[in-house]
């Protein structure tokens, strides 16, 4: 049965319920936030995660960013900037991981295949790109954030 949107209430609300409900839910938002790569979309998920996290208060004391800096930055008044983010990152319980974008993994891949074929005198041949991956894991720790458990 569909509800009507007059009984959802405030979205953000609703938004910020879910995101304190699940770490992952958080951790995927901020990563697709981080991947858009507009600040202004980062400034307005990092609020919707502070605010599941129990706040800008709770989060500056946690970080050690000041009140006054992080309310300045949510404003728009002060730029985010990499040292403050990466605080706010670890005060949620998270780290960050750089890895190698898809388009440029790809690339990278077909290079490996081209230096490989010339090794193994197979100039002309096929090689699957996929064929030089390692096999998946279960391994977490290349997950790009893991969450603190508590």
């Amino acid at each position: 049965m569909m509800r009507s949107l007059k009984n959802l209430g405030n979205y953000r609300d609703l938004l910020v319920e879910r995101l304190a409900s699940s770490p992952q839910l958080c951790i995927n938002y901020v990563s697709e936030a981080l991947a858009d790569e507009d600040a202004g979309v980062l400034l307005i998920v990092l609020s919707d995660v502070i605010d599941a996290h129990g706040g800008i208060k709770n989060i500056a004391r946690q970080s050690g960013v000041p009140v006054r800096k992080m309310q300045q930055i949510f404003k728009e008044e002060l730029p985010l900037d990499i040292t403050t983010l990466a605080k706010i990152i670890r005060a949620f319980g998270w780290s960050l991981l750089i890895k190698q974008a898809e388009k440029v993994a790809k690339k990278g891949h077909s290079e490996t295949a081209k230096i490989q074929a010339k090794r193994k005198g197979t100039k002309g041949k096929s090689i699957s790109p996929g064929a030089l991956l390692p096999a998946k894991s279960n391994d977490t720790r290349s997950q790009p954030c893991a969450a603190k458990k508590s």
